[in-house]
């Protein structure tokens, strides 16, 4: 079935205030969807048909384990791409706790020292 086999009355437009909001891509949507279904129940129909031991069976079976393989392959690629994100952060993090520490050492060097005036070690202080 195909959009132009819908009568004008099933496929309305976005009114102003109205409740009905039915609208060309619903319509192809409800249309594909329905399409599955009938599919889909074609297909149970003949496996149901072919007994149970069906090759139509056990090719869709066949399809199911393998679609539930290459999911779970992805769900682990997925959380060792987290972890290598997780070091990452902290590694990153303690190479900021580092460079802090120097800041700060450097900071107390310069003005314990007392090598520059005030107002040179303040301007120092914010470059930094």
């Amino acid at each position: 079935m195909t959009l132009e086999d819908l009568p004008e009355s099933e496929c309305l437009e976005l009114s102003s205030g109205g409740t009905l909001e039915l609208t060309k891509a619903t319509c192809e949507a409800m249309l594909d969807e329905q399409d599955a279904l009938f599919e889909r129940a074609k297909l149970q129909k003949l496996m149901e048909q072919e007994g149970l031991f069906s090759p139509m069976r056990k090719h869709v079976a066949e399809n199911i384990r393998s679609r539930l393989k290459e999911e779970s392959d992805k769900v682990a690629a997925e959380g060792l791409e987290m972890q290598h994100k997780c070091t990452n952060i902290r590694k990153n993090l303690g190479q900021m706790m580092n460079a802090r520490r120097d800041l700060a050492s450097l900071r107390r060097a310069i003005v314990g020292r007392g090598l520059e005036s005030d107002e040179q070690s303040k301007q120092a202080m914010l470059m930094m």
